[in-house]
């Protein structure tokens, strides 16, 4: 799944549509919080189950600086007006992107659920790579950026994986398929077919796969079973 961006009662539905159970594995590509009103409910929940892995997405990496802020006593170091100047600006830019909601919600928060928050988004990796039924996933949040063939994942910035999406002409590797969130597919199906809107489902091509279907945005949230890749929808 990915870009569930707040909306529980989807995710909880999408859980219980495709069954999920301990012996199963489930990889969040990122974009759980912002935009919708419960996205650290939603963490909370993932952060207690053992076979749930949550990757970094853009609203993550922007949450994990600014929340430790929200945390702090004020001092006269704090207190600076060049410092708080600087951080009611970044502040200001995420609550424009859909922050608003997660503050309220970390606000509402005690102190020890705050600190478990911060410390779960800070642990969450940039990318994983898994193989099922005999075939390679690259999974990120966004795409991969700066792509050079043999370059080492690990000599790519985080900025790569978490900001840009694949152009239609992209094409990665030949031995993995990549999959991505981020961009809402049905910009995607937009483009192909010349229109201003397209259909929330999942995208597919040759050397990507995206998997965000706008679920806050109106559309859907998507989940793609690897095993047998089986689209579900709620």
């Amino acid at each position: 799944m990915s870009d569930i961006h707040g909306m529980y009662d989807s995710y909880k539905r999408m859980l219980s549509k495709v069954g999920f159970s301990e012996d199963d594995t489930l990889y969040i590509l990122g974009d759980t919080i912002d935009r919708g009103t419960e996205g650290l409910k939603i963490l909370l929940d993932m952060s207690a189950r053992s076979n749930v892995y949550h990757l970094v997405g853009n609203h993550e990496y922007v949450a994990c600086a600014i929340l430790p802020w929200l945390m702090q006593e004020i001092t006269e170091q704090n207190t600076d007006e060049n410092v708080l100047m600087d951080r009611l600006s970044i502040i200001e830019a995420w609550m424009k992107d859909g922050g608003n909601p997660t503050i309220e919600e970390f606000s509402k928060l005690s102190q020890e659920q705050r600190e478990y928050v911060v410390d779960y988004i800070n642990d969450m990796t940039v990318y994983e790579e898994v193989n099922v039924a005999g075939k390679n996933y690259l999974l990120t949040h966004a795409g991969l950026d700066n792509f050079q063939i043999g370059r080492a994942l690990d000599d790519y910035a985080l900025g790569d994986f978490i900001y840009t999406s694949p152009k239609l002409s992209d094409h990665f590797f030949d031995d993995k398929l990549l999959i991505v969130g981020h961009t809402p597919t049905p910009y995607y199906y937009a483009m192909l077919n010349g229109t201003h809107q397209g259909e929330p489902k999942i995208f597919r091509t040759d050397s990507f796969i995206d998997i965000d279907c706008g679920c806050a945005y109106g559309g859907k949230l998507a989940c793609l079973c690897l095993d047998t890749m089986e689209e579900f929808y709620v």
